[in-house]
């Protein structure tokens, strides 16, 4: 066949369902196909992946949302060149009989808020914006190991989840139906999980990008009209899992790959609005240790058929 060269892929973390499409897309030929020999390393977090791609020790990196904000403030030059999860896949888990079914409904209720959390950084500029008095709410400060056990257990009322996340599992172990809200529906969506490399290789090699951007969105269509043909793919690396909630991840995952406004635009495609809007909500939180410029952070160049 042609001939390929390595191309190494930093993931945010260890194998998970969202990450599916990628591992299906080795499997199916797509990278092969646009003469990419794909190593995929699994991750120990999303700054460390960041750190990784602009140090050089893997040409790209797949993950995002705050800290990928964070590291370009911080100076990494990285850009996103393609993005999947361009909606918050987060969600406030609540227990029936005390829902959260708009933010505002948290006063008076005990929130678990996870120190470290992207969500529990953004968290005082969410309530700001949905008018919620924080001294109200008991903020619970639980690990991320612990805090699933916590709420099942019913010591909280309210906790921040991910629909990448099985909720089944928890509801399971509950023996309860839980109240689920999303941050798009409480105007705290931050942009996500994306493709991203470094302006240098950009500079040197736009032809590698332009493949890998093809392979990975050809990749991440062909994951949407097959999810359990994915899932199957991805379970394979989840020995413990269900192929049944795994493929409810998977597509609920797919689910995410568009906002309002990249709605019809080619895989991948990013709006500046939601660019915008994210920053926005970065610089309300107080993340950011330098001033942002939309036009450093992410490019659509290379989408094939963005006709750019």
């Amino acid at each position: 066949g042609p001939t390929t060269e390595e191309v190494t892929l930093q993931l945010g973390w260890i194998e998970k369902e969202e990450y599916a499409f990628l591992y299906a897309g080795i499997e199916q030929g797509i990278f092969e196909e646009q003469g990419i020999d794909l190593k995929i390393q699994t991750g120990d977090g999303s700054s460390v992946a960041m750190t990784t791609v602009s140090e050089g020790r893997a040409e790209f990196g797949y993950t995002g949302g705050p800290s990928f904000f964070v590291a370009r403030s911080e100076g990494l030059p990285l850009k996103m060149v393609a993005m999947f999860l361009q909606q918050s896949p987060s969600i406030i888990l609540s227990w029936p009989e005390t829902p959260v079914t708009d933010l505002k409904d948290l006063e008076g209720k005990k929130f678990i808020l996870t120190p470290g959390d992207g969500f529990t950084a953004l968290w005082p500029a969410c309530a700001e914006r949905n008018d919620v008095d924080q001294s109200k709410v008991e903020g619970q400060s639980i690990g991320t190991e612990a805090r699933a056990q916590a709420f099942v257990a019913h010591r909280s009322d309210a906790m921040p989840w991910f629909v990448t996340t099985s909720v089944a599992e928890l509801e399971e172990q509950a023996g309860a139906e839980f109240e689920t809200l999303s941050a798009v529906d409480f105007d705290c969506s931050i942009l996500q999980n994306g493709l991203f490399t470094t302006d240098e290789l950009i500079d040197s090699d736009p032809d590698l990008v332009e493949r890998m951007v093809a392979a990975s969105t050809k990749s991440w269509d062909w994951t949407e009209k097959n999810p359990g043909k994915a899932a199957e793919v991805i379970l394979e690396r989840l020995p413990d899992y269900e192929l049944e909630d795994v493929t409810q991840v998977v597509e609920a995952t797919n689910e995410l790959a568009h906002t309002e406004a990249s709605a019809g635009k080619p895989t991948g495609w990013m709006a500046e609005s939601d660019w915008e809007d994210s920053l926005e909500l970065m610089e309300q939180s107080d993340q950011l240790s330098e001033p942002l410029e939309i036009g450093d952070l992410y490019t659509n160049e290379f989408i094939p058929g963005a006709g750019q």
